[in-house]
């Protein structure tokens, strides 16, 4: 049973790349110009304000690759094109909001591996 206004259980993924999908929007009738994507990352809820993009792309997917350790939420932007440096945006859709990703919010974290020994030998 889920509670009004509390999140169902988040979900972690542990890994260094990340494929993320999306419902594409649709042009509003009779408006010109392109719609394309911004994926943003961010490593706290607190820090969306300073979130960085990560990619654009035409059509979803996008893959976005971590290089840091850390803990991260995902974030999709519709951006309209109507002419060169005249565009429009949507708010972010981000990973950690239940009611954007059909009640299954998640994050991903990165952790780097370690170095490989080296030298081995029988003792």
């Amino acid at each position: 049973m889920l509670i009004p206004g509390l999140s169902p259980a988040q979900t972690w993924h542990s890994t260094n790349q990340v494929t993320i999908a999306w419902d594409p929007a649709e042009m509003p009738d009779g408006a010109v110009g392109v719609l394309t994507y911004d994926v943003w990352i961010v490593e706290s809820t607190a820090a969306k304000n300073t979130a960085v993009k990560a990619t654009r792309v035409a059509s979803p997917p996008a893959t976005v690759t971590f290089d840091k350790e850390g803990k991260y939420f995902l974030g999709v932007q519709t951006v309209r094109i109507i002419a060169a440096g005249d565009e429009v945006s949507s708010t972010i859709n981000w990973s950690d909001i239940a009611a954007g990703t059909g009640g299954n919010p998640f994050g991903v974290v990165y952790y780097a591996a370690p170095p490989a020994v080296l030298n081995l030998h029988l003792n």
